[in-house]
């Protein structure tokens, strides 16, 4: 039932593997709330989120679908509950670069909600992950953060050039998003 349900409803597909107690079953969840975020349905990829959690064996599974479970949180305006979801990813990564990108996420919501220093150091923690890996897509996205930080500052020469940094590293990229964004 699962792999008939596989590309006409994946969070069917999940509940499925669910069921049979699947090894597979997190990874469903995950993909079916990834799925539902992509669609703007925050509520519904929360639940799923949390449907995968319960099913998750390992730490990779749990860092992945805490990730996903924060970014619902935060759009659905609940940032201190994304916090603890981002706070959690961090705590179950396995690797500098997942630990970096929990970093860079726990930055975005302390920005949302005005807490410079503490986004400010987790920026610190993702920036030298990403300078590592020569991610200049990463690193426009860190910038433009920084840069919105410095505002909130009121230091309008920082938040200038951090947002310049920003659009020449997503320039260089090629990421059209992140130009956008700086």
């Amino acid at each position: 039932a699962a792999d008939w349900y596989c590309p006409r409803q994946p969070a069917l597909r999940a509940e499925h593997l669910a069921l049979a107690e699947s090894p597979l079953a997190a990874a469903a969840f995950a993909d079916a709330a990834r799925l539902e975020l992509q669609r703007f349905r925050h509520a519904d990829g929360l639940a799923l989120t949390e449907r995968g959690q319960a099913c998750a064996t390992d730490q990779a599974q749990r860092h992945g679908l805490a990730l996903l479970q924060g970014e619902a949180l935060r759009e659905m305006g609940r940032n201190l509950e994304a916090l603890a979801a981002f706070a959690q990813a961090r705590a179950c990564a396995a690797s500098d670069v997942e630990r970096a990108r929990a970093s860079h996420e726990l930055a975005n919501v302390h920005r949302l909600l005005a807490q410079v220093e503490p986004a400010w150091k987790a920026l610190d923690e993702a920036a030298a992950v990403a300078e590592q890996q020569g991610d200049a897509a990463w690193l426009s996205r860190i910038h433009y953060l920084r840069g919105n930080l410095c505002f909130a500052r009121g230091d309008s020469a920082g938040c200038a050039e951090q947002h310049a940094r920003a659009l020449a590293l997503a320039r260089s990229s090629a990421d059209p998003l992140a130009e956008a964004q700086a």
